[in-house]
């Protein structure tokens, strides 16, 4: 009788991944990174000029001012498990991009050092929003570090839309 018990039972491995958020990270638990230790050293400018207070949570998304912020290495840590293969997905919006010269704009999300969202916007430029998903390739832990980048020129405003998986 124990055999069928142990037979019918189920395990870790047969359970289905069943999130209690799809958010991966809380947008309000920002911390300014670590530019030692940045994935993306070699865009930082000669000198970085990027004041806290650039940095702000608008309603359910991550601002980030870049006429207060030449460069911004924002970190947040993930807030559960997700396993690989999951699907995920980013939304990330700026507003009209204006420089008095014509330059370059870039935007990235890192899970650590892998680049999730690669992106480079010529300025100037109309409001546009980018949106990317695909499956994880590797497993992402809770407190694993997940790093927005930008780096621009010009007065312009970048938002963090969300960052969470995809549930059917």
């Amino acid at each position: 009788m124990i055999w069928i018990f142990l037979a019918c039972g189920s395990s870790a491995t047969d359970t289905a991944f069943l999130p209690t958020d799809p958010h991966i990270i809380d947008v309000s638990t920002w911390q300014p990174g670590n530019y030692t230790t940045d994935p993306l050293q070699d865009h930082q400018p000669e000198e970085i000029d990027c004041n806290l207070t650039s940095y702000r949570v608008e309603g359910s998304q991550f601002e980030v001012q870049t006429d207060f912020c030449n460069y911004a290495h924002v970190e947040f840590l993930a807030t559960q498990f997700i396993p690989k293969g999951q699907q995920v997905e980013v939304l990330i919006l700026h507003s009209g991009l204006w420089a008095p010269e014509p330059a370059t704009a870039h935007v990235a999300l890192l899970i650590g050092d892998y680049v999730f969202f690669d992106k480079s916007s010529d300025i100037p430029a109309s409001p546009e929003f980018f949106y990317h998903k695909e499956a994880i390739p590797f497993d992402i832990h809770q407190g694993d570090p997940i790093f927005f980048h930008i780096h621009n020129h010009g007065a312009n405003d970048w938002k963090l839309g969300y960052f969470k998986l995809v549930i059917d």
